[in-house]
């Protein structure tokens, strides 16, 4: 079993399968961040910061890991934590994706898809094997690259072959065994591993997370929604804060960013009825 399936193993068992929805929060850490444009979270606790091409990563406790800046990048467009030990960062300018570790030290060569003939990738995730997966907006089509061989392992149908409207996702996550693009104006498309489209969500306006077999949506008046995949069970949970900006949430952290302040939550227990 590799990193990746322990840990959503782990997720299964532990605070997510419970039926109630309300979480004790506990306060891990709270510290300065400024001017942000967006943040992950990983399943450690740890916070990585982007604020134009610089990344900051934060542990859990708030003190600093390290930071990364690359040069003649341009800033950065996407982040991706899904894989702790193994970072992503995207600069869609000039399509450019770099990988770090968790010290924010670059593991392995850049990768341009270009170089393979995607012109106009737009989103992309982490997923496990050794594999990514990206969204070419031309084709309007999901990719799963495989970084071993430099090579695709799979790919879906062309969107529009699957559901006859226009989808212009803005969100790409995976789990190990779902894929899941976003479109806020349209709502949620799943996908299996080998890219074959299993369901449409038709949930629009929310931001979505999610942890292993649970999907979370966001909703702009800042609830926290969390649906089971398997069962399609939704429920609503609690968040130990109304005031924030931004929300990320992976395993059983929770980050709360607001007025260049950062808090990083833990949950503790599921209340059981």
């Amino acid at each position: 079993m590799n990193f990746l399936r322990l840990i959503s193993s782990l997720l299964f068992c532990f605070y997510w399968v419970g039926s109630a929805a309300q979480v004790d929060w506990k306060i891990q850490s709270s510290f300065e961040v400024l001017n942000i444009d967006q943040f992950q979270i990983d399943f450690f606790g740890n916070v990585y910061t982007v604020s134009e091409n610089t990344l900051v990563g934060y542990k859990s406790s708030g003190s600093v890991i390290s930071r990364y800046a690359a040069q003649g990048n341009g800033d950065i467009t996407y982040l991706d934590t899904y894989n702790p030990l193994n970072l992503l960062v995207y600069y869609q300018q000039n399509s450019t994706l770099v990988f770090l570790d968790n010290q924010l030290n670059v593991q392995q060569q850049n990768f341009d898809p270009t170089w393979l003939g995607y012109q106009d990738v737009t989103l992309l995730c982490s997923t496990d094997e050794n594999n990514i997966w990206f969204f070419d907006r031309s084709l309007n089509q999901l990719v799963k690259w495989n970084l071993g061989t430099q090579s695709v392992s799979t790919q879906s149908l062309n969107l529009k072959r699957i559901k006859d409207f226009n989808f212009s996702p803005t969100q790409l996550i995976s789990s190990v065994d779902k894929v899941i693009l976003n479109d806020p104006e349209v709502g949620i498309m799943i996908f299996d591993m080998t890219g074959a489209f299993e369901k449409y969500i038709p949930i629009t306006n929310v931001s979505i997370s999610l942890n292993g077999q649970f999907l979370y949506y966001l909703t702009p008046e800042k609830k926290l929604l969390q649906r089971n995949l398997i069962t399609g069970i939704e429920k609503s949970i609690n968040l130990p804060e109304s005031d924030f900006e931004l929300l990320e949430i992976r395993g059983d952290y929770l980050a709360l960013y607001s007025q260049n302040s950062m808090t990083i939550f833990r949950a503790q227990e599921v209340e059981k009825h």
